[in-house]
C-alpha cells in the first residue's frame, strides 16, 4: 500500500476533461484563485491530532469561504504539506525510506498512515481551486479570502491565476484532483471522518441519524452559485466518466447524469426551516437546551437542570461536521446563528429557568418560596423545558449543620441584625424579590484587642 501521496495527477483523461470542459466553463466569466491551507502544529501528539481533525478543518475553512458572496464554486481537496529539506543534506531515495521504516501490516489502517505522516513530519491542508464571479475574468481582491481563512487559525497561501493562463488553470486544479483515488489519502480522510464523527462531536450519542456505509471522498466539489450548474454539469459528468472520485455538495440532483458521484443529500421544504428543525432534534436527544441566546446542556447527575454549556457560534461550529447537516449548515450556518442568538426567539423553544427551585440529588428540589424540599416538582411533559436554578449533589435527609456560618453570625451581630441579614439572604436567593443595588450588610466592622477585621458590604 502506497505511503505517500500523490505527486502529481497520473490520469491523461482526467486531464484533458478539465481541459476540454471545466476551463472553457471559467473562461471569461470568473477569476480563478488558487489556495492551500496549512495546519501548522508543533509536537507528534498535536501532528497525530490535527490529522486526525483535518476533516473538522477543513469544513472550519469550507464555511468560511462559502461566506464570501462572490464564489461561484470551488474544487478543495485533503492534502498534506511536507517538511522543507533542510540545506546540505541529501535526500533520502524513496528505496531508502522504504528500508528505514517499519512495513505497516498489509491491511493498512488509517491510524498507520497518520502515523507516516507523524514520522514523516508532513502538515494536514486543505488545497482549494476557487472561481471568483468577476467582469470578463478581471482579478478579484483575496484579502477577505485571507482574512476569511486567517480566522481559521491556519497558514494562508493564494494565489491569483491572471489573464489568459489556461494550462496554468487546468495544471492547478490536477493539482487540487491528484491525490483523489490515493489509497494513502483516502484512509487519513476515513479515519478522519469518522474520529470526528464518533469522538468529537459534541460528545452526541447521535440517534438521530441511523449510522450508514458511505465513502469518504478526499475531492469535493461545492457549487456556491446554483445559477452556473447548466454550465458545469456536463463537465463534472465528464469528469466523472474520466474516473474522478469525488463528493458532490450542494448540487441539484442529477442522478441520471452523473452516476457513482456521492451527492449530498437534498434538503425539502424550506431549507433554513428544515435546518433549524435538524438542530432542534439533536439538541433535545442529546440533552442540550437553548436560553436567550446560550446553549445549556443537562447536568451530569441532574434529572431537571441545564446549565451554560457552549455558545450558539461553537454549537453550530461543532455541528458543521455532522454528516447529515454538513452540506446545509455550510451555505445556511450564519443565518441559523444569527435566529438563535436572538434572546427572545421562539424558532426553538426557550428553556424556561425556576428561579424559586435549586435541584438536589434523587430528584429532590428545594423550593425557596415553601422553604422545604420537595419531590419531582416539575412534571414529566415539562422535563427539558424547564429548568431549576441551579444543581447541588446534596442528600435532602440530612440535616444541615451550618455550624462555622452560624458561630460567624453569632460573634458578629446581635440577634435582631441576625435575623435581618437572614431575611436579606433569603431575599437575594428568591429571583427579583430584592433589588441588588441595595447595600445589604453582611457583617459589621469588628474590633478587639488583638484583631480588626474588615468585612466587604454587598
Amino acid at each position: 500500500m502506497a505511503r505517500n501521496p500523490a505527486r502529481q495527477l497520473n490520469s491523461k483523461s482526467i486531464r484533458d476533461a478539465i481541459l476540454s470542459y471545466i476551463v472553457p466553463s471559467v473562461e471569461k466569466k470568473f477569476c480563478i484563485v488558487s489556495g492551500k491551507c496549512t495546519w501548522r502544529v508543533t509536537g507528534n501528539e498535536e501532528l497525530a491530532e490535527a490529522w486526525k481533525l483535518i476533516s473538522q478543518k477543513r469544513h472550519q475553512c469550507d464555511a468560511a469561504l462559502s461566506k464570501l458572496t462572490n464564489v461561484g464554486f470551488y474544487f478543495s481537496a485533503i492534502a498534506s504539506c511536507e517538511p522543507k529539506a533542510k540545506s546540505g543534506k541529501k535526500k533520502a531515495s524513496e528505496e531508502d525510506e522504504e528500508e528505514a521504516v517499519v512495513q505497516p501490516s498489509q491491511n493498512q489502517s488509517g491510524h498507520s498512515c497518520i502515523d507516516i505522516a507523524v514520522e514523516k513530519r508532513r502538515l494536514p491542508a486543505i488545497s482549494y481551486w476557487i472561481a471568483f464571479e468577476s467582469t470578463n475574468g478581471s482579478q478579484v481582491s483575496v484579502v477577505p479570502l485571507r482574512k476569511a481563512w486567517f480566522e481559521c487559525d491556519v497558514e494562508v497561501d493564494v494565489k491569483v491565476l491572471k489573464g489568459k493562463q489556461l494550462q496554468n488553470i487546468a495544471k492547478t486544479l490536477c493539482t487540487v484532483c491528484k491525490d483523489h483515488s490515493s489509497t494513502y489519502m483516502a484512509k487519513i480522510a476515513q479515519l478522519s471522518y469518522e474520529y470526528v464523527e464518533r469522538e468529537v462531536l459534541l460528545e452526541i450519542e447521535d440517534q438521530l441519524f441511523e449510522p450508514e456505509e458511505r465513502d469518504y471522498f478526499v475531492l469535493q466539489f461545492y457549487l456556491a452559485k446554483q445559477v452556473y450548474w447548466q454550465d458545469l454539469r456536463e463537465g463534472v459528468a465528464a469528469l466523472q466518466r474520466a474516473g474522478l472520485q469525488l463528493q458532490l455538495n450542494n448540487t441539484p440532483g442529477n442522478e441520471e447524469l452523473v452516476k457513482g458521484i456521492s451527492m449530498a443529500p437534498e434538503i425539502t421544504a424550506n431549507p433554513i426551516t428544515q435546518l433549524i428543525n435538524d438542530v432542534e432534534r439533536v439538541m433535545r436527544k442529546n440533552k442540550y437546551g437553548l436560553c436567550k441566546g446560550e446553549v445549556l446542556k443537562l447536568a451530569p447527575g441532574s434529572r431537571y437542570t441545564f446549565q451554560p454549556k457552549t455558545t450558539v457560534d461553537e454549537f453550530i461550529g461543532t455541528l458543521e461536521g455532522h454528516p447529515k447537516l454538513r452540506a446545509a449548515l455550510v451555505q445556511h450556518a450564519e443565518r441559523i446563528k444569527e435566529k438563535l442568538k436572538k434572546p427572545d426567539t421562539q424558532v426553538i423553544q426557550q428553556l424556561e429557568i425556576d428561579h424559586d427551585l435549586i435541584e438536589v440529588s434523587d430528584g429532590w428540589c428545594l423550593s425557596l418560596s415553601q422553604r422545604q424540599f420537595v419531590h419531582a416538582p416539575i412534571q414529566a411533559a415539562d422535563e427539558g423545558k424547564i429548568s431549576p436554578r441551579a444543581f447541588v449533589q446534596y442528600d435532602h435527609q440530612k440535616r444541615p449543620e451550618p455550624k462555622f456560618f452560624k458561630e460567624i453570625l453569632e460573634n458578629s451581630l446581635t440577634d435582631d441584625k441576625i435575623r435581618a441579614f437572614c431575611s436579606d439572604y433569603l431575599g437575594l436567593l428568591r429571583f427579583q424579590q430584592k433589588k441588588h443595588k441595595e447595600k445589604v450588610r453582611h457583617f459589621e466592622k469588628l474590633r478587639d484587642m488583638t484583631n480588626r477585621f474588615f468585612f466587604l458590604v454587598i
